[in-house]
């Protein structure tokens, strides 16, 4: 299961997945995850945990291989318990998604786009050289056309 001083460690909930570490069961209980989850080959992973691995998929882009001693699990486990809340993470048709309001939100803060509720991770996505805002879609940091 977990190390016994994982929960103890500010850090690790904080830079490992970017969350408070007092959030973390609200989220839990905001998703209505069920209190645990048996698996077909039997393996049994208690909602918080299943979160817990969901939460650190999303902050970094980990191998398997490499959640294994943070988990304490195998690779065809945590995979497992991850592909069974996989829908909470691919699924855009959720209750508390209110791209209206998010985007409302974005544009008072001053955002120029009106219709935009979310952001790409940072990382410059290249496109060819567009007809309209070229000066907006350049950047001069990687020299070319991104988003």
């Amino acid at each position: 299961m977990w190390p016994e001083d994982f929960w103890e460690d500010y850090s690790n909930m904080a830079a490992a997945k970017r969350f408070e570490k007092v959030n973390i069961p609200r989220l839990k209980n905001a998703l209505q995850l069920p209190g645990y989850y048996i698996c077909r080959n039997g393996t049994c992973a208690t909602a918080m945990e299943a979160l817990l691995i969901l939460l650190r998929r999303l902050a970094y882009p980990n191998r398997w291989c490499e959640l294994v001693s943070l988990f304490g699990r195998a690779e065809s486990e945590l995979s497992i318990i991850d592909n069974r809340y996989s829908h909470l993470r691919d699924s855009l048709d959720l209750i508390w998604l209110d791209t209206g309001l998010f985007s409302e939100l974005i544009h008072g803060k001053g955002a120029s786009l009106q219709q935009c509720w979310g952001f790409i991770n940072g990382t410059a996505r290249p496109l060819a050289r567009p007809i309209h805002s070229q000066r907006i879609m350049f950047n001069g940091h990687k020299r070319t056309h991104c988003i």
